[in-house]
């Protein structure tokens, strides 16, 4: 295992690597973890991949200034273009759980030639979230969100009107909650929300790409994950050729456990 550094500026993308597999695959984190989500995954596909566990900024050791500064696409293809030629890589897969389904997408976006499979597990990115393009839609609204850091209560009240009228499921009120429900949880929300609202993948053209390239692709769903619902997803499929879709007996914050299992009992056979 080791620990690197991408110098930006006056940023910093720090990622590690973990395994010595004759593949590469990079891996993208949830909201709210970090690298070390993948630890155990990593021991999981070790045969099979060496993999680079990427730290999102403001997460684990990753820094970004200033926060009102969105990070945009093609500084992301950027980004990963200097860390794939740091390490002399060619061609590699790409893995993202939750939230970091978006930043997997984005990725196969830029480098769709260059990927071998695509792994996505519970995947943010497939649908626009009314929350996220609401609160970052103007500059009136994004200084609305802010001020939510520190008053918070009209979100929570505006949470339960959307709930109780439909426009937002049951579990997803109470993963909003959840994330709010602290000071610093709300920074990061807003940190994280500022950051990336222009970060958004192209999905009808990573459908062409995993069609035009037989792209090999493999998605898993919890259940009972009351935060990424399963209907967009199948919607996506839908309209891809080929596909392998695993419905895990879990709910969201589990899902990345069973999918390491479900490796493990791959990688014994």
């Amino acid at each position: 295992m080791s620990s690197f550094y991408l110098e930006l500026d006056q940023n910093k993308l720090h990622y590690h690597r973990y395994g010595h597999g004759p593949e590469v695959l990079l891996a993208f984190h949830g909201f709210r973890k970090d690298h070390t989500c993948f630890s155990l995954f990593s021991q999981s596909v070790s045969r099979q991949y060496t993999l680079y566990a990427i730290d999102f900024f403001y997460h684990g050791k990753s820094t970004w200034q200033p926060e009102d500064i969105p990070l945009e696409r093609h500084q992301w293809a950027s980004i990963i273009q200097r860390l794939l030629n740091k390490h002399g890589i060619t061609r590699f897969s790409v893995l993202g759980y939750s939230f970091g389904g978006k930043l997997a997408l984005l990725t196969f976006d830029h480098f769709p030639q260059q990927v071998n499979a695509l792994v996505l597990i519970a995947p943010d990115g497939i649908q626009s979230y009314l929350w996220q393009s609401l609160a970052t839609s103007s500059f009136v609204m994004r200084t609305l969100f802010r001020k939510t850091i520190t008053h918070p209560h009209f979100f929570f009240r505006l949470v339960r009107i959307f709930q109780l009228t439909g426009l937002i499921s049951k579990g997803w009120a109470q993963f909003a909650l959840s994330q709010m429900k602290n000071r610093k949880n709300r920074m990061l929300v807003y940190q994280t929300w500022m950051l990336t609202r222009k970060l958004k993948p192209n999905v009808k053209q990573a459908i062409k790409h995993i069609n035009a390239h037989r792209i090999p692709l493999k998605v898993f769903i919890g259940k009972y994950d009351r935060v990424v619902k399963e209907t967009p997803i199948r919607h996506f499929l839908n309209a891809i050729h080929d596909y392998e879709l695993y419905v895990l007996e879990t709910g969201h914050n589990e899902l990345l456990h069973h999918v390491s299992a479900f490796y493990q009992k791959q990688q014994a056979n």
